[in-house]
């Protein structure tokens, strides 16, 4: 099979300690990780406090290799102008517009089209959050999502449990 890919949440803590760029560059270096196989997700709203600092320390982790992303979006205070400052390569739609896919009469769905649109405009991949039935999959392909991840595919599992599920099924 191909390379996993391991995506981990970035908190506003993480964000305003100066050096965790070095810090992330040692847990590679220790564990034989590939920065371009770690994905820092780091949330709208942790991104909008301290913005100055929190760009020179995302741009040292974008040298570094390692991935970004902007989770849950949609969800905070981000403008257009600082998503295009941002040296970031994927945004993660959040969960609630995926979710009104399955709700009759809501237009938050088209949310999920227009950020897909978007996100391509700016050479950006995109990220479905929260996948649970077929048609919400059949949706986000069909308008250019890239990725998608929620309990249509898993459960979060322990690490055991995982090892066993890429071992065993066959979609893995």
């Amino acid at each position: 099979g191909g390379r996993f890919h391991l995506g981990v949440n970035l908190s506003l803590r993480q964000l305003a300690t100066g050096d965790f760029d070095l810090f992330v560059a040692g847990v590679c270096r220790r564990h034989g990780w590939r920065p371009e196989d770690l994905l820092l997700e780091v949330t709208e709203t942790a991104l909008g406090s301290g913005m100055a600092r929190s760009l020179e320390l995302l741009e040292r982790i974008d040298a570094l290799g390692v991935g970004l992303a902007i989770d849950d979006f949609g969800t905070g205070y981000s403008s257009l102008t600082r998503l295009g400052r941002i040296p970031v390569g994927q945004v993660k739609i959040d969960r609630s517009f995926v979710a009104a896919i399955d709700q009759t009469g809501s237009r938050l769905d088209r949310i999920v089209d227009a950020v897909t649109a978007l996100a391509g405009a700016l050479d950006l991949q995109t990220s479905a959050e929260g996948v649970e039935t077929a048609e919400q999959l059949a949706h986000v392909r069909r308008c250019g999502c890239h990725l998608a991840q929620g309990y249509l595919f898993s459960r979060p599992l322990p690490c055991d449990a995982l090892a066993a599920l890429l071992a065993t099924d066959p979609r893995w």
